[in-house]
């Protein structure tokens, strides 16, 4: 088990600003890339303001 912190569900603007969005995420943890490598997926949904860090 392990434990996701806020930071680490921060996602990069093409202007390279971190954001974090509301809304449905989808975790994968593997030994590779999703769709490739074996692993486990998980779907959860974020709630509360967007907001973005500078």
């Amino acid at each position: 088990m392990f434990e996701l912190t806020p930071q680490d569900l921060l996602l990069t603007t093409p202007q390279g600003n971190w954001v974090e969005n509301s809304g449905n995420v989808q975790i994968f943890v593997g030994g590779g890339q999703p769709g490739y490598a074996k692993g486990l997926r998980h779907s959860m949904n974020l709630t509360g303001e967007n907001y973005q860090t500078y």
